[in-house]
């Protein structure tokens, strides 16, 4: 089939002495690579241990050009739903700390209002002994 790599999986070691084999096309011939990249096509491959499908095991997974995993498509919504819960998370915050800053905005502006008020009963304390508050 003359295809650019050619990977060898067996856990079990029953074909090949190592785990993971790779081959690539040179010419007419297929070459062991040592590495788990193909950068002809920005993807790779590495042994993940972790749980698919209900099982926990070491499994064959692909990676991109950086060896990061490529999430499953279950990972991948799993990973979505993390993000819009986060983002969800943090626009409740958002919004109560905007509402704690609109309520001290108005716990000020009361404050204001009754300091203006009391400023406003002096004044008229004074004006009633006689003394103009402005000259003060």
């Amino acid at each position: 089939m003359r295809v650019i790599y050619y990977v060898i999986y067996d856990p079990l070691q029953q074909v090949m002495p190592d785990v993971l084999t790779i081959y690539r096309l040179s010419g007419t011939d297929y070459e062991r690579q040592s590495s788990l990249r193909f950068p002809d096509i920005g993807l790779g491959v590495t042994l993940w241990d972790g749980t698919y499908e209900g099982k926990t095991d070491t499994w064959l997974r692909w990676t991109d050009a950086d060896g990061n995993l490529i999430l499953t498509g279950k990972e991948r919504a799993e990973q979505e739903r993390l993000d819009k819960e986060q983002t969800l998370q943090q626009l409740a915050q958002e919004r109560q700390r905007a509402e704690q800053e609109h309520q001290r905005a108005e716990q000020e502006r009361q404050r204001a209002e009754q300091e203006r008020q009391r400023a406003d009963r002096l004044a008229a304390l004074l004006r009633q002994l006689g003394h103009d508050p402005g000259q003060l």
